[in-house]
């Protein structure tokens, strides 16, 4: 009885992409899950923090006292 090493090598091969396939799906999955049960607060605060995060990366100060003009001169 001989083993045909290379079928079961594509087997093997098969079944690992379809694992791979299934985790890339779960994680999407779970990731949007995870969005849409955020409560308001939290989505609140995220965007907060991006915005913050997107002021540090320009170099602009964020928030309500940044986006008004200074009247002093």
């Amino acid at each position: 009885m001989r083993l045909d090493k290379h079928a079961l090598l594509g087997q093997l091969a098969d079944r690992l992409q379809q694992s791979d396939r299934l985790a890339h799906r779960a994680e999407a999955e779970a990731r949007e899950a995870a969005r849409s049960l955020a409560t308001e607060s939290e989505k609140k605060e995220d965007g907060r923090a991006a915005l913050e995060f997107g002021s540090l990366a320009t170099g602009r100060p964020s928030g309500p006292a940044g986006s008004r003009k200074s009247s002093r001169r």
